[in-house]
């Protein structure tokens, strides 16, 4: 729902998507340790230009969508040469 509400639902988005590794990495290991904080914090920092990029392939399906998506809003602004 808050996706469809602002052009940045990717970024708190992004947290769901890395807990289940976190969440595997708890049940292999029962002290949370740097490494799997790290690797936590890799895919959140991840995933929103992932899929950003993604979206930006896929612009017309958005549109068609009234999806409010932040990287097809400011790319229609920007001037081609």
């Amino acid at each position: 729902m808050w996706k469809r509400r602002s052009p940045y639902g990717t970024i708190p988005g992004a947290v769901p998507g890395a807990l289940p590794v976190l969440i595997g990495y708890a049940a292999v290991n029962p002290h949370l340790g740097m490494d799997g904080v790290l690797l936590f914090l890799i895919l959140v920092l991840w995933q929103p230009p992932h899929f950003w990029a993604l979206a930006l392939r896929t612009q017309a399906e958005y549109r068609a969508a009234a999806s409010r998506f932040s990287p097809w809003r400011s790319a229609s602004r920007t001037p081609r040469c």
